[in-house]
Order: structure tokens, then C-alpha cells, then sequence
């Protein structure tokens, strides 16, 4: 008789601690988990090793929360603990509650850094393995959200990627239209305008989404992108048909108002072109050309860049002086 009045006792103060908190534990039966985990005695030997180790980072959030409050982020490497278990055991739903509740301990923290951004990633693949597409979208935009004002490109990037492919493969031709030319920005950004990932991407995009309904411009980007690339593979970057894909490229991007992109294309074109040139016989002004393509190698400073740049101003210093002992005579 005592036994249950206690029960009962120990019962109403876990309910009025869960009434007051902001921050309950996401359980769908917490009153039979407290009784199982808390009050009923139980046959350790008898337990699986998965079920031990969910009993005890049950007991030991609970401790945290008793003793520094349930919206202190010393719970969070528990509650991640819980979360990656019920992961391994395909709990989603279960799983899906506990980062919930991490996210909102983060933001009521005011942790708005990768941890948050992570945390509403980790929320969307939940989301996906549950088959809500758009919840996990959602969170999967929360978290591009922090990446983009934190400037972390790089993981915006991924997010975007990962994002892209959730959505594209529900067929939301639109939504992962406008992911992907989101990415398209960020990689333009991390890598430059003619980078490898852009090409890789679009064909990815090609080959996931329906590809009459793509946009002509993305089309015509990928061509002029593999062309360039395909250029610079077959030819080595700096022969004269690289120049001349990246003048096509040059007048794509300033059709679109991409000026700046347009000028750093054009101007390398135009060193490929001068560095060609200072190749062959010298000519009058040949100096000049050779310091500015001299220059521009020790900016560029890829490979074998600034020995060849070396090698230039002292051709040029050969000619210079060989110019000026001509006119002495």
C-alpha cells in the first residue's frame, strides 16, 4: 500500500515538473517510460545491450536536467547519445522528437553557430527517413539559413547538394530548380565561374531533373563549361582554344549581367593569347608584354607558374639591353 502511494507520490511530481517545463522530454508515453526507467525493478542480465544503454542515458538526462535545469546544453551530448541510438534502430519518430528538442535548447541559448545549422540537418534527414518532404525541407532551409550568415560556404554548399537531391527525387521539379541554381551561386563563389563542381553539378541536374525543362541557360552553360574543360584536359590550360572557349564564356556571363565574371574571363583569355604570342620571335614592345605576362603567371602561381615568370624578365631584360647597346652604336 505504501509502495503505490509512493509511486503515485513520485508520479504527480514528474507530471508537474513536465506541466512547468518548456522542455519536456519528447516522449509519446513519458508517465509509463518514467515508471519502467525510474521505479519498477528491473532484471539487468535480462536486457539487451541496446536496451541497457537506453535506460541508462534516460537516467543520466534526467540527472542533468534535475540538477542544472532542463534548458542547459550540458543535456545535448546525452540527447545526441539518444538520438544516434534510436538512428541505429530506425526509431525515426522517436529519434525525429529528441533533435527537436536539442534544436530548441540550442536557440534558447541564442547557439546560432554550425552547431544549429547541424542540428536542423540532422532534423531533415529524420524528416526524409519519415517521408515528409516538405517538413524536411523546411529544416533543411533553417540550416541553409545559419550557413549563409555564418559565411560558411562550404557547408552551405553540401546542404544545398543534399537538399537538391531530397527533393528532386519526389519529382518537385520547381523547388529543386531553385535549389539548384542557389548551389550554382555558392559554387560560383567557393570556386569560380568556370570550376569543375559547376559542371558536375549541372549534369547532375540533367540527368536527375527532366532536361527539356530546363532552362536554355543552363544548358548552354554546361556546354561551354565542358568544351573548357574538355580544352584545358586534351591541350594544357593555357593553349589558344582555351582562350577561345573562355571568350564564349566571357560573352555568356555578360549577357547575363555577370560583369564582373565576364572581365576575369576575358582577361585571362587575353594573357593566354599574350603568353602565346611572347612565344615565338621577339617584336618591338615584346618587353612590355613579357613583364605582363610575367606578372600575371606569379598571380596565377600554379605548377611551374613562377619559374616561367622568371625566366620572361630576364628574357626581357636580354632583349632590353640588347636593344639599347644597338642604339649606343
Amino acid at each position: 500500500m505504501f509502495l503505490g502511494y509512493g509511486i503515485a507520490i513520485a508520479i504527480l511530481i514528474e507530471w508537474w515538473r513536465r506541466r512547468k517545463d518548456r522542455f519536456k522530454d519528447p516522449s509519446a508515453s513519458w508517465m509509463t517510460d518514467f515508471v519502467r526507467d525510474e521505479l519498477m525493478p528491473v532484471e539487468e542480465s535480462k536486457l539487451t545491450p541496446e536496451a541497457k544503454y537506453e535506460r541508462f542515458l534516460k537516467r543520466y538526462n534526467r540527472q542533468w536536467r534535475d540538477q542544472y535545469g532542463s534548458d542547459s546544453i550540458y543535456r545535448l551530448t546525452t540527447i545526441a547519445n539518444l538520438i544516434e541510438l534510436y538512428i541505429s534502430q530506425r526509431r525515426y519518430y522517436e529519434a525525429r522528437g529528441w533533435q527537436n528538442l536539442a534544436i530548441q535548447i540550442l536557440e534558447f541559448n541564442k547557439i546560432g553557430d554550425e552547431k544549429l545549422a547541424a542540428a536542423y540537418d540532422k532534423l531533415a534527414e529524420l524528416e526524409m527517413h519519415m517521408g515528409r518532404v516538405k517538413e524536411a525541407s523546411f529544416a533543411y532551409r533553417k540550416a541553409a539559413v545559419v550557413y549563409r550568415t555564418l559565411r560558411n560556404f562550404k557547408s552551405l554548399s553540401e546542404n544545398l547538394s543534399v537538399h537538391f537531391d531530397a527533393v528532386a527525387k519526389r519529382d518537385m521539379n520547381a523547388e529543386a530548380l531553385a535549389i539548384s541554381d542557389e548551389l550554382l551561386e555558392v559554387l560560383e563563389t567557393l570556386h569560380g565561374p568556370t570550376a569543375i563542381q559547376i559542371e558536375k553539378h549541372l549534369l547532375h541536374a540533367e540527368t536527375t531533373l527532366d532536361r527539356q525543362k530546363l532552362p536554355t541557360p543552363r544548358r548552354q552553360l554546361l556546354k561551354l563549361l565542358l568544351a573548357l574543360h574538355i580544352s584545358e584536359e586534351a591541350l594544357g590550360k593555357d593553349h589558344t582554344a582555351v582562350a577561345s572557349d573562355l571568350k564564349r564564356l566571357a560573352s555568356f556571363f555578360a549577357a547575363r549581367g555577370k560583369v564582373t565574371a565576364a572581365a576575369d574571363l576575358s582577361e585571362r583569355a587575353r594573357m593566354i593569347t599574350l603568353l602565346n604570342k611572347v612565344d615565338g620571335v621577339d617584336y618591338p614592345g615584346i618587353e612590355r608584354d613579357l613583364a605582363a605576362v610575367a606578372e600575371w603567371l606569379e598571380l596565377r602561381n600554379q605548377d611551374a607558374d613562377r619559374t616561367v615568370a622568371f625566366h620572361m624578365r630576364k628574357r626581357a631584360e636580354r632583349i632590353a639591353e640588347k636593344r639599347l647597346s644597338k642604339t649606343r652604336r
